[in-house]
C-alpha cells in the first residue's frame, strides 16, 4: 500500500477522459465488496436503475447491455483486494475495457488480467537523488527542510525561482 497505484489510475482516469471520446467509470471498491454492492455502484455511474432487480444474473445482463451500449467505455476498479468474477457483475471484454488497481498479483491472475504493471515503492534514498536532478529547473531543496522531511518518510519542495 501506498506506492502509487492509485494515483496513477487517476492519472490515467483523467486522461481518458480528456483524450477520448467515450466514457470513463471509476468504482472504488471496498475491501468487503460484495458483487451486488458493485453492480450497485456501477448501475449508478450508467444511470441504470436496478432497485426492481433482485437476482444477480439479471442485474450482470442490464449492466452488461448497458455497458456495451457506450462506445469506447473504460471502467476502472481501484482498490481491488480479491477476485472479482467479473461476469457476475455484468463485464466482459466485449463491452468495455477494464482497468484495476490491487495490491495482489494472484488477483489479476485470477480477474485475467492480460498486461500487469508493477509499481513499487522507490527506494529511501531515490526520492532525493531525483529531487536532486531538478537542479537544471532551478529547483532547491533546503538542507534542514530535507532534514525534516527525511525525518517524517515525506517529500518537501522547496522552489527558488532566479532573480527577475
Amino acid at each position: 500500500g501506498g506506492v502509487g497505484k492509485t494515483t496513477l489510475a487517476r492519472h490515467v482516469n483523467n486522461w481518458l477522459v480528456q483524450q477520448s471520446k467515450g466514457c470513463v467509470f471509476w468504482v472504488t471498491v471496498s475491501r468487503e465488496f460484495t458483487i451486488a454492492s458493485l453492480q450497485g455502484k456501477i448501475a449508478r455511474l450508467l444511470g441504470v436503475d436496478l432497485s426492481n432487480e433482485d437476482e444477480e444474473g439479471m442485474r450482470a445482463a442490464r449492466l452488461h447491455r448497458a455497458l456495451s451500449r457506450v462506445n469506447n467505455a473504460v471502467l476502472v476498479l481501484d482498490d481491488v483486494w480479491k477476485s472479482i468474477d467479473m461476469r457476475k457483475v455484468g463485464w466482459s471484454e466485449e463491452c468495455c475495457k477494464l482497468i484495476i488497481t490491487t495490491r495482489s498479483l494472484d488477483v489479476c491472475h485470477r480477474i485475467g488480467c492480460r498486461e500487469v504493471i508493477h509499481v513499487e515503492k522507490l527506494g529511501e534514498d531515490h526520492p532525493w537523488k531525483l529531487l536532486r536532478n531538478f537542479g537544471e529547473v532551478r529547483c532547491k531543496l533546503v538542507f534542514e527542510v530535507e532534514e525534516i522531511a527525511k525525518a517524517n518518510g515525506g517529500i518537501v519542495w522547496w522552489f527558488s525561482l532566479p532573480p527577475p
